[in-house]
């Protein structure tokens, strides 16, 4: 996790002298890392991201209980919450459309067509990995604009 944090503010911190994204070998010589490590972190960015509230947790007799049954929503969510969320949903609508064609296709194999990464890369004629550290760093790109978004 601490990978993480160092890399967003890597980021954020290149962006703010650069004016503008910094490149994967910025990057790397800001963090004093290699190529492979940052693809280390993009795959553990892929990682994360793909965890969900589906997930089940199991209590101490071996039992599942899925972790989204044990939240309780105690607030309702207000007009200014809603708004809020179309806001960030048409913000993200609009970063997803900056993305790559592959990249944007990536997503829409994954979170629309439910493919798993290996029929992914099978499209795509390339390695498993490849489409996680694509993944990772897609996501990495859209939680930074999405922050950035937020700020401005």
């Amino acid at each position: 996790m601490n990978k993480l944090k160092d890399y967003r503010l890597a980021v954020e911190s290149l962006q703010h002298s650069l004016k503008r994204i910094p490149t994967e070998e910025e990057i790397c010589r800001e963090l004093q890392i290699t190529a492979k490590q940052l693809g280390q972190v993009y795959d553990t960015a892929s990682y994360l991201a793909t965890q969900s509230l589906e997930k089940m947790i199991f209590n101490d007799e071996g039992n599942g209980v899925e972790l989204g049954d044990m939240l309780v929503d105690t607030h309702a969510i207000s007009v200014e919450e809603e708004l809020l969320k179309n806001e960030q949903m048409e913000a993200l609508k609009g970063a997803i459309g900056r993305l790559k064609e592959r990249e944007q296709l990536i997503l829409q194999l994954y979170y629309v067509e439910k493919l798993p990464l290996k029929e992914i890369a099978f499209i795509l004629e390339v390695s498993v990995p490849r489409v996680s550290q694509i993944h990772g760093k897609m996501i990495l790109k859209l939680k930074e604009e999405m922050r950035r978004e937020e700020l401005d």
